[in-house]
């Protein structure tokens, strides 16, 4: 193939996206589907922002229990319980809005969240203290994204409307999370 024909292959790859997608939509699953989405700062349909939403939700509140009882921090564990109670909220929302438009919603998190759980039950002391804010910064960095995605961009008002309500709550998560992570955790400093 000649390098005309490779630029060409190309730029309709980058063009088409959601084409590849449905080619290949068979073979990956709605997650998957969704992080590409947005990945491509495509918008991302109400149900797969229900669904990243839940997934999200769910994990931020199985990991803030884990956290309450295995960090050592009293900061840590302050933080994780705050994630507890106000990832609830948010969840609960989203559960009214979802049922209201007879939408599906996940109880079980994605993957990749199942796989920092599993990560952070066999971690304990500063080791676990670490992984846990470190993956705060990071879930919340993409759930800020995804928030900030649907307030400005979602056709669906009440999901506009619910993410945002709750983007304020999540910015101050991920800044608590980046502070924590910035000064080393507490019992990374003694």
């Amino acid at each position: 193939m000649n390098r005309l024909a490779c630029a060409l292959a190309v730029t309709a790859l980058a063009l088409f996206p959601t084409a590849t997608r449905a080619q290949t939509a068979g073979s990956t699953t709605p997650e998957t589907q969704a992080k590409e989405t947005q990945a491509a700062g495509l918008q991302m349909t109400p149900a797969q922002f229900v669904q990243q939403a839940a997934q999200s939700g769910t994990f931020e509140v199985q990991s803030g229990q884990l956290a309450a009882t295995k960090a050592r921090s009293q900061e840590v564990k302050d933080f994780a319980q705050r994630m507890v109670d106000d990832h609830t909220r948010t969840n609960d929302d989203l559960k009214q809005i979802a049922q209201r438009k007879n939408m599906e919603v996940p109880t079980s998190m994605a993957q990749q969240h199942q796989t920092m759980l599993d990560t952070l039950n066999n971690l304990s002391g500063r080791d676990f203290e670490t992984q846990y804010i470190q993956g705060q910064v990071q879930t919340h960095q993409q759930a800020v994204q995804m928030f900030e995605q649907q307030a400005s961009q979602s056709q669906d008002a009440d999901l506009k409307t619910f993410a945002s309500s709750h983007l304020p709550s999540l910015r101050d998560h991920l800044q608590r999370a980046q502070n924590l992570a910035g000064q080393g955790t507490p019992t990374a400093r003694q």
